[in-house]
Protein backbone atom coordinates (compact mmCIF):
# COMPACT_ATOMS: atom_id res chain seq x y z
CA UNK A 1 0.00 0.00 0.00
CA UNK A 2 1.38 3.05 -1.08
CA UNK A 3 2.02 5.70 1.83
CA UNK A 4 1.57 9.79 1.60
CA UNK A 5 3.75 12.28 3.95
CA UNK A 6 5.68 15.17 4.32
CA UNK A 7 9.33 14.61 3.27
CA UNK A 8 12.34 16.24 5.65
CA UNK A 9 15.70 17.14 5.21
CA UNK A 10 16.55 14.02 6.50
CA UNK A 11 15.28 12.39 3.25
CA UNK A 12 17.48 14.72 1.03
CA UNK A 13 19.51 11.89 -0.27
CA UNK A 14 16.57 9.93 -0.81
CA UNK A 15 14.98 12.98 -2.90
CA UNK A 16 18.55 13.69 -5.20
CA UNK A 17 18.50 9.97 -6.18
CA UNK A 18 14.99 9.83 -7.14
CA UNK A 19 15.21 13.17 -9.14
CA UNK A 20 18.28 11.60 -10.59
CA UNK A 21 16.80 8.13 -11.50
CA UNK A 22 13.56 9.65 -13.12
CA UNK A 23 15.35 11.99 -15.20
CA UNK A 24 18.20 9.09 -16.48
CA UNK A 25 15.06 7.37 -17.79
CA UNK A 26 13.57 10.11 -19.20
CA UNK A 27 13.62 10.31 -23.60
CA UNK A 28 12.95 14.16 -23.23
CA UNK A 29 15.00 15.78 -21.02
CA UNK A 30 13.81 18.97 -21.49
CA UNK A 31 10.43 18.22 -19.84
CA UNK A 32 12.13 18.68 -16.36
CA UNK A 33 13.72 22.00 -15.59
CA UNK A 34 16.93 20.96 -13.96
CA UNK A 35 17.68 21.63 -10.00
CA UNK A 36 20.47 23.33 -8.72
CA UNK A 37 21.93 23.15 -5.94
CA UNK A 38 19.85 26.24 -4.13
CA UNK A 39 16.90 25.25 -5.01
CA UNK A 40 17.95 21.75 -3.24
CA UNK A 41 18.48 24.02 -0.40
CA UNK A 42 15.03 25.82 -0.92
CA UNK A 43 13.22 22.49 -1.27
CA UNK A 44 14.63 21.65 2.40
CA UNK A 45 13.71 25.04 3.67
CA UNK A 46 10.50 24.66 5.58
CA UNK A 47 9.81 28.75 5.35
CA UNK A 48 10.13 27.51 1.18
CA UNK A 49 9.10 24.47 0.15
CA UNK A 50 6.03 21.83 1.74
CA UNK A 51 7.33 18.60 -0.46
CA UNK A 52 5.25 15.56 0.48
CA UNK A 53 6.32 12.13 -0.91
CA UNK A 54 5.01 9.04 -1.72
CA UNK A 55 6.32 5.43 -0.61
CA UNK A 56 5.96 2.16 -1.05
CA UNK A 57 7.28 0.17 1.78
CA UNK A 58 9.54 2.77 2.57
CA UNK A 59 11.31 3.44 -0.56
CA UNK A 60 10.32 6.84 -2.21
CA UNK A 61 8.76 6.60 -5.59
CA UNK A 62 7.29 10.20 -5.86
CA UNK A 63 7.51 13.29 -4.86
CA UNK A 64 5.59 16.98 -5.38
CA UNK A 65 6.10 20.14 -4.10
CA UNK A 66 4.52 23.56 -3.06
CA UNK A 67 6.51 26.72 -2.98
CA UNK A 68 6.26 29.02 -0.07
CA UNK A 69 7.44 31.80 -1.15
CA UNK A 70 4.94 34.66 -2.23
CA UNK A 71 5.76 35.27 -6.27
CA UNK A 72 6.27 38.86 -5.56
CA UNK A 73 8.00 39.40 -8.66
CA UNK A 74 6.91 36.39 -10.92
CA UNK A 75 6.27 37.76 -14.25
CA UNK A 76 3.72 34.95 -14.67
CA UNK A 77 2.45 36.34 -12.45
CA UNK A 78 2.21 39.72 -13.59
CA UNK A 79 0.69 38.21 -17.07
CA UNK A 80 -1.75 36.41 -15.47
CA UNK A 81 -3.12 39.80 -13.50
CA UNK A 82 -2.57 38.34 -10.33
CA UNK A 83 -0.69 40.73 -8.45
CA UNK A 84 -3.35 41.31 -5.71
CA UNK A 85 -3.33 37.80 -4.71
CA UNK A 86 -1.57 35.28 -2.56
CA UNK A 87 -0.28 33.03 -5.20
CA UNK A 88 1.97 29.70 -4.48
CA UNK A 89 3.57 26.99 -7.15
CA UNK A 90 3.52 23.77 -7.38
CA UNK A 91 6.39 21.81 -8.94
CA UNK A 92 9.10 19.27 -9.44
CA UNK A 93 6.30 16.45 -10.02
CA UNK A 94 7.89 13.00 -10.52
CA UNK A 95 7.38 9.63 -9.75
CA UNK A 96 9.28 6.71 -11.04
CA UNK A 97 7.97 4.73 -14.43
CA UNK A 98 7.24 1.42 -12.96
CA UNK A 99 4.53 3.18 -10.33
CA UNK A 100 3.30 5.52 -13.18
CA UNK A 101 -0.68 5.59 -13.59
CA UNK A 102 -1.71 4.42 -10.58
CA UNK A 103 -3.53 7.81 -9.13
CA UNK A 104 -0.01 8.31 -7.17
CA UNK A 105 0.36 12.23 -8.42
CA UNK A 106 -3.10 12.98 -7.96
CA UNK A 107 -2.66 11.77 -4.43
CA UNK A 108 0.10 14.09 -3.46
CA UNK A 109 -1.12 16.66 -5.52
CA UNK A 110 -4.44 16.33 -2.65
CA UNK A 111 -1.96 16.59 -0.41
CA UNK A 112 -0.89 20.37 -1.67
CA UNK A 113 -4.09 21.38 -2.27
CA UNK A 114 -5.08 21.14 1.09
CA UNK A 115 -1.77 22.66 2.66
CA UNK A 116 -2.02 25.55 0.02
CA UNK A 117 -5.39 26.20 1.66
CA UNK A 118 -4.82 25.88 5.13
CA UNK A 119 -2.32 28.51 4.34
CA UNK A 120 -4.91 30.55 2.36
CA UNK A 121 -3.42 30.91 -1.11
CA UNK A 122 -6.04 31.67 -3.28
CA UNK A 123 -4.48 30.23 -6.70
CA UNK A 124 -1.50 27.66 -7.77
CA UNK A 125 0.27 27.88 -10.80
CA UNK A 126 1.70 24.74 -12.40
CA UNK A 127 4.11 24.79 -15.24
CA UNK A 128 4.44 21.60 -17.73
CA UNK A 129 6.10 21.13 -21.04
CA UNK A 130 4.05 21.21 -23.81
CA UNK A 131 4.31 17.42 -24.89
CA UNK A 132 4.51 16.17 -21.39
CA UNK A 133 1.02 14.48 -21.85
CA UNK A 134 1.12 12.78 -18.47
CA UNK A 135 1.70 16.12 -16.06
CA UNK A 136 -0.34 18.01 -18.12
CA UNK A 137 -3.48 15.40 -17.69
CA UNK A 138 -2.68 15.14 -14.28
CA UNK A 139 -2.53 18.94 -13.54
CA UNK A 140 -5.44 19.09 -16.04
CA UNK A 141 -7.61 16.27 -14.03
CA UNK A 142 -6.76 18.15 -10.44
CA UNK A 143 -9.25 21.40 -11.97
CA UNK A 144 -6.46 23.94 -12.93
CA UNK A 145 -7.26 25.75 -16.53
CA UNK A 146 -4.53 26.10 -18.90
CA UNK A 147 -4.21 30.02 -19.37
CA UNK A 148 -0.73 30.07 -22.00
CA UNK A 149 2.36 28.44 -22.92
CA UNK A 150 5.05 30.70 -22.42
CA UNK A 151 9.38 30.56 -22.13
CA UNK A 152 10.14 30.01 -18.10
CA UNK A 153 14.10 29.97 -17.66
CA UNK A 154 14.74 29.13 -20.79
CA UNK A 155 12.43 26.67 -21.30
CA UNK A 156 8.93 25.88 -23.03
CA UNK A 157 5.98 25.48 -20.54
CA UNK A 158 2.02 25.35 -20.27
CA UNK A 159 1.25 27.37 -18.10
CA UNK A 160 -1.85 25.86 -15.69
CA UNK A 161 -3.92 28.12 -12.82
CA UNK A 162 -6.08 26.09 -10.44
CA UNK A 163 -8.33 29.21 -8.47
CA UNK A 164 -8.29 27.36 -4.96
Amino acid sequence: MIEYKKIGENEREKVQVLVETVLDGLERKEFFIPITNNEYDDMFNDSKSIIYGAYDDGKLIGIARMSLEELKNDHIKKELNLENNKVTRFGKYMVLSEYRNQGIMKHLQARLIEESKKLNYEYVIILAHPENVQSNGAIKNMGAELVETTIYKEYLRNVWLLKL
